[in-house]
């Protein structure tokens, strides 16, 4: 005997509803991953960004004493080459610009951003709105030459965003997405076979009542 129109509509609506909750789950954690890989992003790019500070700053010390300002700006326009660098500068004890990256405003007094101030690593800096929409980080480190302060070096760099996140991990989502789509069709077939198999058998039950 065959089954009836709506018998075969159970295995049909099983099968519907196993791929909607597997479906939402997929997608959670997809964005979590998202997340996740966003914020290793943004982590290493910080780390990468204070380790390039205490470098320059360190160079700069030893520059200074052999050479005193004068290649300070050389050294600003080397730090803000580095990738998501924003801008570098180095600001003198009277609260003027000695070096930046923008040299037009070499002599210019400082303006401090107005933001949220961020630690890391015992390094404070000021997180805020950066001119172009992004999220940018300022760090700074004072300058000091025997035991003398001559100024402080202060970098800032862009936060990543989420589609330049997305850009980076894009070559492993194929693997991300197929992966799990394969196990969702697999189980897709066992619902359908079993819950039809059930189906047949009620089927067949309600015609011998009948």
């Amino acid at each position: 005997m065959s089954a009836s129109p709506t018998n075969l509509g159970f295995p049909r609506k099983v099968v519907a509803c196993y791929l909607l909750f597997t479906l939402a789950i997929l997608c959670w954690l997809g964005g979590a991953v998202l997340l996740i890989s966003h914020q290793i992003v943004n982590t290493q790019s910080t780390e990468s960004s204070l380790s390039s500070l205490r470098k320059t700053a360190s160079g700069m010390e030893i520059s200074y004493l052999r050479h005193g300002t004068e290649e300070l700006q050389k050294q600003v326009l080397e730090a803000s080459s580095g990738p998501f660098i924003e801008y570098a500068a180095v600001v003198g004890t009277d609260g003027n610009i000695l070096a930046h990256s923008n040299a037009s405003l070499i002599g210019e007094s400082e303006v401090q951003p107005q933001g949220s101030l961020v630690n890391w690593e015992n390094i404070q800096g000021i997180r805020f709105m950066g001119s172009q929409g992004r999220q940018v980080q300022e760090y700074r480190i004072p300058l000091s030459v025997k035991s003398k302060h001559i100024g402080l070096l202060k970098i800032a760099f862009a936060e990543s965003s989420l589609l330049a996140t997305l850009s980076k991990v894009d070559r492993y989502a194929p693997l991300v997405v197929l992966i799990p789509l394969v196990f969702v069709t697999i189980g897709c077939k066992m619902m359908w076979s079993l819950t039809k198999g059930h189906s047949q058998i009620d089927s067949q039950l309600r015609s011998l009542a009948l």
